[in-house]
């Protein structure tokens, strides 16, 4: 997967899961990746999906990839840096204006597959357990993704 998906590739991913602090997209092949929250590209987005529904397509940079566990973290955010604004304003307010998807909709913390890393081997896996058990952790890799460069102005 790493020989597929070096950091700092481009690809493009369909959003298959909104989750409240990020999107899992399906990036070919049943090859699923992350995007976390602060990686989205808007700065103040509290939730995906007030902005994003299942089936859109993302632009993405590869900024993290645990072959062992098959994760891939991406980044829209990273996507754009370096191109000119225009690019990524086009690309939000593609994305912006449309109804938010209603809170019943919404996929459950409880439901929800999620990252979790193993505090002994650091080595990262997909499971079924409550999102609110991991809330720390998501929140750790919002904060290392969120340290990439932002887009240039």
């Amino acid at each position: 997967m790493g020989e597929r998906y070096p950091e700092s590739t481009e690809v493009k991913g369909t959003v298959t899961q909104i989750l409240d602090r990020g999107v899992v997209v399906d990036l070919e092949d049943g090859i699923e990746g992350f995007v976390p929250l602060s990686q989205l590209g808007w700065d103040e987005l509290e939730n995906p999906a007030d902005v994003l529904r299942s089936g859109d397509e993302l632009p993405l940079r590869v900024i993290e990839v645990v072959p062992s566990s098959r994760r891939i973290v991406l980044s829209v955010r990273s996507y754009f840096n370096g191109r000119p604004m225009e690019e990524l304003d086009e690309f939000r307010s593609s994305l912006e204006g449309r109804p938010a998807i209603p809170e019943e909709e919404r996929v459950k913390p409880e439901s929800a597959s999620i990252y979790e890393e193993d505090e002994e081997t650091g080595e990262t896996s997909g499971s079924e357990e409550p999102a609110g058990e991991n809330e720390e952790q998501a929140e750790e890799e919002e904060e290392e993704a969120s340290e990439e460069e932002e887009p240039e102005e």
